[in-house]
This record gives C-alpha cells, sequence and structure tokens, in this order.
C-alpha cells in the first residue's frame, strides 16, 4: 500500500473512531410503530437540551432555535439548578392510528413549566408549576405530565422549560395514555 492509501485509511478508520466515541449531535427521534406499547419508557435517549447563547423569552420562542444549540442530555454538562433549563424531543408516528402518549415528569416540586409542542397543523402552549393553579396542568395528575397525541405519519416536536430550585431534575418517561 502507497503512503498516500495508508495516510487516507488512516483518516477515515480515525474519523469513524471519532464518530463513535464522539456520540450523535442530535438526540434521537422517538418513532412509534405499529404495535409498539409504551410502558415508562425513559425519554433521555430522545432529549437534548439548550446549550445555546441567550435565554428564550418562552417555549415558543424557543422553538425557533436551531438544532446546533442542543446537544443530547447524556452529552450536556450536569444540569444546573436554580437555573431554568430548555429542552426538545421530537416523536414520529409510524403507525397507522393515532396515538395518544403521557409523557411523565415523575416530580411535582417543579416551579415553572414552560411547554411549546406542534404537530401538523396543531400547537399547544402552556405555563403550569407548583405555584400555578393545579388547573393549570395538561393533565389532571399529582405529578406534571403531559398528553401527546400524534397523528398517523406526523412528527410532533416540544420545547420546554423547567425551573425549579428545590428539586431535582427527573428524566420523564413516555407511556400510552
Amino acid at each position: 500500500m502507497t503512503g498516500i492509501r495508508k495516510t487516507g485509511l488512516v483518516h477515515v478508520v480515525s474519523g469513524i473512531l471519532l464518530w463513535l466515541v464522539a456520540g450523535p449531535l442530535l438526540a434521537a427521534t422517538l418513532e412509534i410503530t405499529d404495535g409498539m406499547v409504551l410502558d415508562r419508557l425513559p425519554a433521555g435517549p430522545y432529549m437534548s437540551v439548550y446549550t445555546g447563547v441567550g435565554t428564550p423569552a418562552d417555549a415558543r420562542a424557543a422553538s425557533a432555535l436551531p438544532e446546533q444549540d442542543f446537544v443530547p442530555v447524556g452529552k450536556a454538562s450536569p444540569l444546573r439548578m436554580m437555573q431554568q433549563q430548555w429542552f426538545r424531543f421530537s416523536i414520529r408516528n409510524a403507525s397507522s392510528s393515532p396515538r395518544s402518549l403521557i409523557l411523565d415528569f415523575d416530580q411535582a416540586l417543579y416551579s415553572r413549566i414552560d411547554w411549546y409542542s406542534r404537530s401538523g397543523n396543531s400547537s399547544k402552549a402552556l405555563v403550569t408549576g407548583q405555584s400555578y393553579p393545579h388547573a393549570s396542568r395538561d393533565v389532571d395528575y399529582n405529578h406534571f405530565a403531559f398528553r401527546l397525541d400524534i397523528a398517523p405519519g406526523e412528527t410532533l416536536t416540544a420545547d420546554f422549560s423547567i425551573y425549579t430550585p428545590y428539586a431535582a431534575l427527573f428524566v420523564p418517561v413516555f407511556s400510552d395514555s
């Protein structure tokens, strides 16, 4: 093998190894298929955290942020308490029927959650939290939870923030409603 070919091969192999070690730049989109049952599936592999410059005014503004300003939750630095954290995830309904999921935060002590989700022609925006009336919650439940309705062939993307000076941030879970 010539020196140029060896060098080229070393660069290609090094690049592949670096990509495998570094992991993906974006979190994976959760794809739901026919017959798939979700029972407390951890959302961590499908969530990204905002690492860009500046703070969005609200979840609708966060939805306009470019993907490159988000990194997978596992690639981010530890979550900063006493600060607002912004997250994004996407779910694609590849099944032939509408799906309704629940994203359960398994926590009742978050001070504020700013939520904006969109799929097809519909969107949902709300602000809730421990210091807001219980009626502000998306799902009537002791913990914070959100209903995710996704038509067949559609992708739902959600941007949300959590602010809490009092509680740990747990990785939410997806379940069929």
